[in-house]
């Protein structure tokens, strides 16, 4: 699959280091780079890009507008990089369309697995966001799986996928998963990614306010 991708980074270097990280992505077919917002939102008309990655520093009002506009302008997903200390914006700028949230401290490796894996069909939120941001959900009412019938989804849910859900509510990553219940890290991957497909969600903060909700003490 050949991948298009906009890099919207404020700081040249940054970007430019970006931009090399992903041509490195066997798939990656053209990476096009964008200073501002503005760039970012003509280069989403004008390319067509299957992903692209912004970072979230600055003001979040302006990155969700941005956000927005460029799902206007094209089929494009959204990968938020971020400095940790900041999710509580993740909120908005996910609710604005992003369906990724990553670390500005990812290794290039982990960056370029998250595009491939966002790009699939798939979100990201990183692991120690998830709590805040369910958090925040909660303590502005703003959930909108609480009209989810709670019955149907223990039903659809195994033990097991709830058990690892319930972990995943609590900020977990998959590692500490994984150790804490003594499987693999691939097998947490595995029944985080069927919980998401029988729930029709793509990121692991609506799995776990599905959880909150089931098991309010899960927190």
């Amino acid at each position: 699959m050949a991948v298009k991708l906009v890099v919207f980074h404020e700081e040249d270097l940054v970007r430019a280091a970006l931009s090399q990280v992903l041509q490195r992505w066997p798939e990656t077919e053209a990476v096009v780079e964008a200073a501002d917002a503005d760039q970012a939102v003509r280069a989403a008309e004008v390319h067509q890009p299957d992903l692209v990655i912004m970072e979230a520093r600055g003001n979040a009002s302006e990155r969700a507008a941005a956000i927005r506009a460029i799902k206007e302008q094209s089929d494009a997903d959204v990968l938020m990089l971020a400095e940790e200390g900041r999710d509580r914006d993740a909120l908005h700028l996910l609710g604005s369309g992003a369906v990724g949230w990553l670390y500005n401290s990812a290794t290039a490796e982990e960056l370029i697995g998250v595009a491939q894996q966002i790009v699939s069909g798939c979100g990201f939120i990183e692991p120690a966001a998830v709590r805040t941001l369910v958090e925040t959900v909660a303590d502005h009412n703003i959930s909108a799986v609480d009209r989810i019938d709670g019955e149907r989804l223990r039903s659809a849910l195994t033990s097991r996928e709830l058990e690892v859900m319930e972990h995943v509510s609590r900020g977990l990553s998959n590692q500490q998963i994984a150790s804490r219940l003594s499987v693999s890290e691939n097998t947490v991957k595995t029944h985080v990614s069927r919980t998401l497909n029988k729930l029709g969600m793509r990121s692991r903060v609506e799995a776990a306010l599905v959880v909150r909700n089931l098991h309010p003490t899960a927190l």
